[in-house]
């Protein structure tokens, strides 16, 4: 049996290649469309739109992962980036959740 989804219906977003872009799941302001796992040396660049106080973080040599926020969206990411590098560097238990 194959399920037939309207086209309508299906979240989605047009990249700047003209690609389609498949949310696989929406909740909450928070759009998952891919997991992520990034490996040393891998090319980074930053975009900043100032006028819209919004930045994208592009990974890899064909921005194969594109991460667009606000400034406060931004400013929690490395927060929480900046605690998850000092975990890092604690002694205690294998996992810690924050």
């Amino acid at each position: 049996m194959v399920a037939t989804i309207p086209v309508s219906s299906i979240n989605h977003r047009i990249d700047r290649q003209g690609a389609w872009i498949i949310s696989l799941y929406r909740r909450t302001g928070v759009s998952v469309e891919s997991y992520v796992e990034m490996a040393r040396g891998v090319a980074v660049r930053c975009e900043v739109d100032r006028l819209n106080e919004q930045a994208s973080l592009a990974f890899g040599s064909s921005e194969s992962f594109v991460l667009s926020l606000d400034r406060d969206a931004l400013e929690q990411l490395v927060s929480l980036g900046s605690r998850a590098i000092v975990e890092l560097d604690v002694e205690g238990e294998p996992l810690t959740v924050m």
